[in-house]
């Protein structure tokens, strides 16, 4: 079933909740395995559930068992995927707590479902399946305020060091760090902190992640 829910800032978060408005659901439910009965036969260990991954991922897991013919590994976007596709081929090669296979997740991003599927000579298939979040582009940041080289005075011996940070999946942290030590975290929009300066030449770095 599907549902449309109002994006709204965090300051309106009380308010759309009083209203009876529908916000998204900030956590949601694991897709379980697709066979009923699953064991360790049929299981991928690494890497975690809904880890955050990129480039190529090394798969590990269990795929063998009584009768084992063959495995394969699969991938889909989504939570649910309607469509899936095969990383690389069959492997007619049993594996006891080890590595599956590699995946190349290069120009993916988003929520991605790994299945894994052990197939028996009676063509009876065991499957297992694992949600990860695939993030192969960085954030995009700058430092707005000081500008580079900039001289700046205040009266009261606050400055204000500013940075604007993006990323397709969202921003996690924005860390502020001057003269090589860690002044302040953000975790919310704006980036900005308040300095009590001391004259002289200062170097200030910006992380997000």
């Amino acid at each position: 079933a599907e549902r449309v829910y109002l994006i709204v800032p965090p300051e309106a978060q009380e308010w759309a909740r009083q209203s009876g408005l529908l916000t998204p659901p900030q956590e949601y439910d694991i897709l379980q395995a697709s066979t009923a009965g699953s064991t360790s036969d049929a299981q991928i260990s690494a890497p975690e559930m809904l880890a955050t991954v990129n480039g190529t991922v090394t798969l590990e897991g269990t795929a063998n068992g009584e009768n084992f013919a063959f495995y394969r590994l699969l991938t889909g976007k989504g939570l649910n995927p309607r469509t899936w596709l095969q990383i690389g081929e069959d492997i007619t090669q049993a594996v006891n707590q080890g590595q599956l296979g590699a995946w190349d997740t290069q120009g993916l991003d988003g929520l991605y479902t790994i299945q894994l599927q052990v197939v028996r000579d009676d063509q009876r298939v065991e499957s297992d399946l694992l949600q990860v979040t695939v993030d192969n582009v960085p954030p995009q940041l700058s430092i707005v305020s000081p500008l580079d080289g900039q001289e700046t005075t205040s009266r009261a011996g606050q400055i204000t060091l500013a940075a604007d940070a993006q990323d397709n999946l969202g921003i996690q942290l924005v860390e502020f760090y001057l003269d090589g030590k860690l002044l302040e975290k953000r975790y919310q929009s704006p980036y900005a902190i308040s300095w009590q300066s001391h004259p002289g030449l200062h170097s200030l770095r910006v992380v997000a992640v």
